[in-house]
């Protein structure tokens, strides 16, 4: 009895929790204006990660922040390139822009029962979506540019 109960906790906390993919290091977030008043004015983001699978078997696919899909840029220092190709563990950089006057994911929505401010979707092994939740930012002086 007591070895049925052991097998089965284990079996449960194996495949109960889901495996962690991503790990944050650090989100920064900027507010900007445009130099003319009639310009837009935004955030930036920018989102230091370890992705814990290679881009064999994780692909960044969208950016939302507030629940509106926007683009972005992954960069990898260690390559010194932009791009989805990375090694298990490298540290990378996702960079977004979002404004009110551009919103290029107008059509897509991102499922109610997330609503952090950013949200990263990926997929492993070209399977079904996750989603990585950044709750927590530093947050750098606004800039106007002139």
């Amino acid at each position: 009895m007591f070895k049925t109960l052991l097998l089965i906790s284990i079996f449960v906390q194996l495949f109960a929790i889901p495996k962690k993919d991503i790990k944050i290091i650090k989100a920064v977030k900027q507010e900007w204006i445009a130099g003319r008043k009639e310009s837009s004015k935004g955030v930036k983001y920018e989102i230091t990660l370890v992705p814990l699978k290679s881009s064999n078997r994780l692909k960044f696919e969208k950016f939302w922040v507030n629940g509106i899909l926007t683009n972005f840029k992954i960069h990898n220092p260690r390559t010194r390139k932009f791009g989805n190709t990375f090694f298990k563990n490298d540290t990378l950089i996702l960079y977004s822009s979002y404004s009110s006057s551009f919103n290029p994911g107008k059509n897509e929505k991102l499922p109610d029962e997330l609503n952090e401010e950013v949200v990263i979707e990926y997929k492993i092994n070209k399977r079904k979506n996750r989603f990585c939740t950044v709750e927590t930012f530093s947050i750098v002086k606004p800039v106007q540019f002139k």
